[in-house]
């Protein structure tokens, strides 16, 4: 806290040289870290999901946690060779930005879009993210219907990144809700995913 007490630490990485070289912390105060690893890191240990692997050399990671430390998500960047990040902030309206240098080739996109740059040697890249960006898949088409009496969810995704489940919630009063399934999700696909 601002006295110095101890308040909280969290610890993640893998087998590999891992790193943390920027943190930003938003108007809410949830926390941006950025920085880099090799091999695969779960940002999320003692629960199943939050795991990252590496495209090649060092990667560039950024995750987010809320105040209390707690894991929302985190997703990487990079190519096949070193990659290093410097620096993020974060504005009033939630957009991300970092800057860094990569080298040999670099996909910057979250998603499962490919964004390739090719550095001519370590070459700087200067990324903006927003929020909706960082979500784990993309959502096509979700229905709600009554059959036999009980409602019947569907929904189709595309684009799954690091995905290990989805929990459906009920709420009588809209504030308090229960988890009432898990269904396991594809974990990684480009394709359309029903569920």
């Amino acid at each position: 806290n601002a006295n110095g007490s101890y308040k909280w630490v969290k610890t993640f990485g893998g087998i590999d040289f891992d790193e943390g070289n920027s943190i930003a912390i938003d108007n809410t105060g949830d926390i941006y870290i950025t920085g880099d690893y090799g091999n695969t890191v779960d940002f999320d240990p003692g629960n199943v999901g939050g795991n990252v692997t590496s495209l090649g050399d060092q990667d560039i990671f950024l995750t987010k946690l809320t105040a209390a430390g707690n894991y929302k998500w985190a997703v990487d960047f990079g190519g096949s060779g070193y990659d290093l990040p410097y620096y993020i902030t974060v504005d009033a309206n939630f957009n991300i930005y970092t800057t860094g240098i990569f080298a040999a080739d670099g996909d910057f996109d979250p998603t499962a879009a490919n964004t390739n740059f090719i550095a001519s040697n370590y070459d700087i890249y200067v990324q903006k993210l927003n929020q909706l960006v960082l979500l784990p898949l993309q959502l096509l088409e979700f229905t709600a219907a009554i059959k036999n009496e009980q409602v019947q969810l569907q929904w189709k995704t595309v684009a799954e990144q690091n995905m290990d489940r989805f929990e459906i919630e009920k709420s009588n009063t809209g504030f308090a809700f229960q988890k009432i399934l898990t269904v396991n999700a594809v974990g990684n696909s480009g394709n359309t995913e029903n569920y």
